[in-house]
């Protein structure tokens, strides 16, 4: 049998009791497992397990891109010690967010990426432990498979919903009681052998865009032109990869060894920077990732290809990466008109290369699910043109950037102030236990009430 918080507590008491011996549950006589929302506890006094049902809670999903990560654990990079209390407050105010189940801080394998390339093995180590904890070691799917799983439904002719099953593998709405030390060390080491070096990456990036600006197939004057160009290279691209990976498969079929081949990482660079212009090939292995045979490897890719050949429609992610990349080709088509793009590394990784297509990734795959997004201030330019807005402007997502970050900590406090039902207060009293800040507010209640109480 479940028992609901509502039914173990007893008000005359003000406190807990075992369904099974009647005994009072103190937090520290109380233990809970979590799994979804299935949450058991354990009676220390009679020593028999019981299981609980708690109340339904819909928490806000946060997503922290790495400029504001770094703000919130590196105090000092802040200039002034007003920005220090700020970042300070701030951090503060979303750990308890996250002790009170309201929030779910997204992190993702871009972040990991990210922080990855701190040269400083401990710094990094620590960077992304902090990362980590903050979002109750949960790490989001990657960045890939949750474009992939808009695309699938594009395909099959689904509505355009952008559910928490994109990102988690575990409801993130569910309860977290107790705290949960997961470092996921794992990804900075992928990343440190895998991934992209910072350098050679910028040095790739400069040689596409050139390659890009000097394609005369198409005209790049405005910043639409640019975004048309960058979606018909996104859709020719795929259709390559699809033609490729169609014939590896019909040999394989051919010879009913019935296990596709795994591309290396070299074809996958090769593929992925086809004649200079663009990064969709990879995006095709992902997509039939989720096939378990070549024959519906095969068929998957046919209906793909039909897809992309009758109707040319993207999902929202992809729409929003290309309308980031075609704004990015127009501002360096500019620039290399009046004398080239910028040589400094750090800048153009900023403007151009690594760094503003990681914002790209950021934003584009996570803004349609989350309900805030912290981004630095050239991202946040750019979500303002119209050509984002046209993708943007229907999503819940809020962003902020350092021109409104107090408005964020206003949004914070709003959250932390939020009333809540009585019997999800019970709940996370009984699971979860008082901070320092209740078990004060609960002493002056329950002297306020003895003092009322004797007349």
């Amino acid at each position: 049998m479940d028992y609901t918080p509502l039914q173990l507590y007893r008000k005359e008491k003000d406190s807990f009791f075992c369904p099974e011996c009647g005994e009072v549950l103190g937090f520290q006589k109380f233990a809970a497992s979590q799994k979804e929302n299935d949450v058991s506890g354990f009676c220390k006094h009679c020593r028999k397990p019981f299981r609980i049902s708690p109340p339904y809670i819909k928490k806000k999903l946060i997503y922290l891109d790495s400029w504001f990560l770094s703000g919130l654990f590196n105090p000092s990079k802040h200039p002034n010690q007003k920005q220090k209390d700020l970042y300070e407050r701030l951090l503060k105010k979303l750990n308890q967010l996250v002790h009170h189940q309201k929030a779910q801080i997204v992190v993702s394998d871009i972040h990991a990426q990210e922080i990855s390339r701190i040269p400083d093995k401990y710094d990094s180590d620590k960077f992304w432990r902090d990362v980590v904890c903050l979002a109750m070691g949960v790490v989001s799917k990657d960045h890939t498979d949750i474009q992939v799983s808009q695309m699938r439904r594009l395909i099959a002719n689904e509505e355009e919903v952008f559910s928490w099953k994109d990102l988690f593998d575990h409801n993130p709405h569910s309860w977290n009681p107790g705290i949960k030390i997961i470092t996921q060390l794992w990804h900075l080491g992928i990343n440190r052998q895998f991934g992209p070096r910072y350098q050679n990456t910028n040095n790739g990036i400069r040689w596409i865009l050139e390659n890009q600006i000097n394609d005369n197939s198409a005209p790049k004057e405005t910043i639409e032109q640019c975004f048309s160009y960058i979606c018909r290279l996104w859709v020719n691209n795929t259709l390559k990869g699809i033609d490729f990976k169609k014939k590896d498969l019909e040999f394989h079929l051919t010879n009913r060894s019935g296990i596709g081949k795994v591309p290396s990482f070299e074809e996958l660079e090769q593929l992925a920077t086809h004649n200079g212009k663009d990064w969709g090939d990879k995006f095709i292995y992902w997509m039939i990732e989720l096939e378990s045979s070549c024959e519906k490897k095969y068929n998957f890719l046919e209906s793909l290809e039909n897809y992309l050949i009758d109707k040319k429609e993207l999902s929202r992610s992809v729409l929003i990466l290309n309308a980031f990349e075609g704004i990015r080709l127009h501002r360096a088509s500019n620039a290399m008109k009046q004398g080239g793009l910028t040589k400094h590394e750090k800048k153009f990784s900023e403007r151009y290369g690594l760094s503003a297509i990681n914002d790209a990734f950021h934003i584009s795959t996570y803004a349609p699910y989350v309900d805030s997004m912290t981004v630095d201030r050239n991202a946040y330019n750019i979500i303002q043109t119209e050509l984002v807005q046209k993708y943007l402007s229907d999503l819940k997502c809020v962003f902020y950037s350092s021109k409104n970050i107090e408005d964020f900590e206003t949004w914070l406090d709003t959250l932390l102030n939020e009333k809540e039902p009585e019997d999800v207060r019970l709940a996370k009293r009984l699971l979860i236990g008082y901070t320092v800040e209740e078990l004060i507010e609960d002493v002056f209640r329950r002297v306020k009430r003895n003092l009322n109480s004797r007349g």
